[in-house]
């Protein structure tokens, strides 16, 4: 299965049908092609939502558009005999106008201030993100040695370890701890997947999976789905009153 490029931003975006969601979330699984790319389009989108263009770098914009017209404008139009080096020349300045106005574009993009507001998701997930501990009950510790190992490193912070402990343990608190694991380590998409799996089994950890949901799209600067998840959590649940100040903050 071959996915465009636009239907990999529109996934992003959570704007495809269920179905087509759940077939890209499992080809990502199953292609590190794949999966580069959407991570590849996760930072870019992100970087780009960081950084919108103000009036002063669209009126710069502008104006590198018109000078562009002014001296396409004095090309010549038709091919002639014997132009043939001139309409060589033509396609190179051209292209070299293309490559400025690009060049313009992305300096625009590029200088823009990053927003430093309470409101921005990124801080909010900074502020929220705070794992409580966990642990593991085992009767046999020689046979669940990886567990507890894993409970200890997660306690202490040590994600990367517990990805690599959790990866292939099916208990739901072991993936719960896994998908907490990716998601700090900003393997947003594999940790949406884990929660994803959590919620359509039903386990008991449904509301904490919307809430790290919700923060796992925080993380990535998408705020329409961050609401949507914070919304799904059960008003009976200890993650309620967290999620209703996030919520609180972003309609400021």
């Amino acid at each position: 299965m071959t996915v465009d490029d636009q239907k990999l931003l529109a996934y992003l975006d959570g704007q495809l049908p269920d179905t087509e969601m759940d077939a890209i979330a499992n080809l990502a699984e199953r292609d590190p092609e794949v999966m580069s790319r959407l991570a590849e389009y996760q930072d870019m989108t992100k970087y780009l939502r960081d950084r919108p263009v103000t009036e002063a770098a669209l009126q710069n914009l502008h104006r590198v558009h018109t000078d562009v017209l002014k001296v396409e404008s004095t090309l010549p139009r038709t091919p002639t005999v014997g132009t043939k080096g001139q309409m060589r020349n033509r396609r190179l300045v051209l292209v070299l106008l293309s490559l400025l106005a690009l060049g313009a574009i992305a300096l625009a993009i590029l200088y823009q201030p990053t927003p430093s507001d309470e409101s921005s998701p990124e801080i909010l997930y900074a502020a929220y993100f705070d794992p409580a501990e966990i642990s593991f009950a085992t009767r046999d510790r020689q046979t669940d040695e990886e567990l507890l190992d894993a409970a200890e490193m997660f306690n202490n912070g040590q994600y990367n370890q517990v990805i690599t402990l959790l990866e292939g343990r099916v208990e739901p608190k072991a993936r719960y701890a896994l998908g907490i694991s990716l998601l700090d380590q900003g393997r947003t998409i594999q940790a949406r997947q884990v929660f994803d799996e959590l919620r359509r089994d039903q386990t008991i950890y449904s509301d904490d999976v919307y809430w790290y949901t919700g923060l796992s799209h925080l993380r990535d600067g998408n705020t329409l789905q961050a609401i949507t998840a914070f919304q799904l959590i059960d008003r009976s649940s200890n993650k309620k009153r967290a999620a209703e100040s996030i919520l609180e903050k972003l309609s400021d």
